[in-house]
């Protein structure tokens, strides 16, 4: 359900802004990855009696905004500094700037990841991170994976040992660790499901490759 969002925003297009500027994305973050993560989002906030919608919203919409140049380790501090001028343009305060570009700058997979809560974190980053780890398992996750590692050319495989990045293997078995790696209990509970699609696929790619 798509929560109230604040009118004084245009937030339709604050939309075609992003789907513009992502429109030849070829790595699984898409426009389409985009609105997913927001939708799921919004499906996590519900249960939390105190929410901003509008930097959650936001935030969902910029998490990738710099993937337009292409793939880069360092997105999140690039999203979150490219960001910051659109949000101003849009009418977005200072503190609700800053709260979003936090958002943004915490929601990589490797500092939301991590096992301890970091001090400080707010619920709409800790939403957002579990948000975009959910869209990178299950079924969306996998085409995801395979768009990604087409697109940066590595390999299906070298062997049982390889890490993130070294090959679509590798970025599976990291994938397949994220969903015991979730901040709220709606998203552990959501990502039940898509955490096995992930595993049952990684049983069924080793046994057909080593």
């Amino acid at each position: 359900m798509q929560p109230k969002l604040n009118k004084k925003f245009d937030w339709q297009r604050l939309e075609n802004l992003v789907k513009e500027k992502l429109a030849n994305e070829k790595t699984g973050h898409d426009f389409g990855h985009i609105m997913r993560v927001q939708l799921l989002c919004f499906e996590l906030a519900k249960g939390f009696k105190k929410v901003d919608f509008d930097a959650l919203a936001a935030a969902s919409l910029l998490h990738d905004i710099s993937l337009e140049k292409g793939p880069s380790k360092q997105h999140h501090i690039e999203s979150a500094g490219l960001a910051k001028p659109i949000l101003e343009k849009f009418g977005f305060s200072k503190s609700q700037v800053d709260k979003i570009s936090e958002c943004i700058l915490r929601h990589n997979r490797g500092f939301s990841a991590s096992k301890s809560i970091p001090k400080g974190l707010s619920l709409e980053a800790k939403i957002l991170c579990d948000a975009d780890r959910i869209e990178a398992l299950g079924a969306i996750g996998l085409i995801r994976m395979i768009c990604f590692s087409q697109n940066q050319k590595v390999p299906y495989a070298n062997s049982r040992k390889d890490k993130l990045d070294e090959s679509f293997y590798g970025n599976i078995k990291y994938l397949s660790t994220l969903a015991g790696k979730m901040y709220t209990a709606r998203g552990k509970k959501i990502v039940r499901d898509r955490g096995r699609i992930i595993k049952q696929f990684l049983k069924s790619f080793e046994k057909e490759v080593f």
